[in-house]
């Protein structure tokens, strides 16, 4: 093996190594329906001073399609699966009959995709939250080299999500690049309206991946990589391969807001 290949290996694995270690972010949702797991999508944990916080894209919680209907299957509640201390798994249970009941059956680019859930973690429990990779100083006008992506999606278990056992699952990676600005927003056509909310990258948001912490990955000659929250997992545009991602300043403010 030549000096050239070996280091260009090197820096390689390195690099994926440093992004394999964002997959610990990425939980699996998980309902039951007729008695079996149905795993439908992927979701985080965001600690504040005061509280810990479940988030997700409000799609996938809601079970709703663009224009606010219904999804065939929409359950009431759902649980996250986590580990405790010794790596053993167990199930965080969800019930969000409450907020469903609460929230307006609107067209999705009437109101921003994201929720936000004041959780308990049971004792013992460990739990991989984002906080210490949010840089509140970023004003994100600077294009990073790359868009990080870990989620459940139709690809982290063989066939699709709704006929696999949840106990299978693994995130798998997306890697793509910024399409245009991240506070241009987006036009779409149908609703002709622009979504502020919202950026677009050359990674797709697929089945399972909506929901997913993204992340920012900022090269540099002389230093580390630097890697950041990013936004959360949206949709995708499957005819042009798109992925859209609400944005990081956004998801922050929603935050705020709700950390009482």
């Amino acid at each position: 093996m030549s000096y050239l290949l070996g280091c260009s290996l090197l820096f390689f694995n390195a690099a994926f190594a440093q992004n394999d270690t964002l997959k610990k972010y990425s939980y699996l949702i998980i309902a039951k329906t007729n008695g079996k797991d149905m795993p439908f999508g992927t979701c985080f944990f965001v600690r504040t001073k005061n509280n810990l916080f479940l988030a997700s894209a409000d799609h996938v919680i809601l079970r709703r399609d663009v224009n606010g209907n219904d999804y065939e299957f929409h359950p009431d509640s759902f649980y996250v699966r986590c580990c405790d201390n010794k790596n053993k798994k167990f199930c965080l249970g969800i019930d969000t009959k409450e907020y469903k009941e609460n929230t307006p059956r609107v067209p999705k680019y009437m109101k921003t995709d994201i929720f936000l859930f004041k959780v308990k973690a049971p004792a013992g429990a460990k739990i991989h939250s984002i906080e210490k990779l949010i840089d509140y100083s970023e004003d994100y006008t600077k294009k990073p080299d790359s868009v990080i992506v870990y989620g459940y999606g139709d690809d982290s278990i063989e066939g699709s999500l709704e006929d696999n056992n949840s106990a299978t699952a693994v995130p798998n990676l997306r890697v793509g690049t910024i399409v245009d600005e991240i506070k241009k927003g987006i036009y779409f056509s149908v609703y002709n309206a622009v979504d502020t909310t919202l950026y677009s990258t050359t990674s797709e948001i697929v089945t399972g991946y909506s929901g997913s912490p993204v992340f920012l990955k900022y090269l540099s000659a002389k230093k580390k990589p630097r890697i950041i929250f990013g936004g959360v997992g949206q949709g995708a545009d499957l005819v042009y391969h798109k992925g859209y991602i609400v944005r990081p300043d956004i998801f922050l403010k929603i935050l705020k807001a709700k950390d009482k």
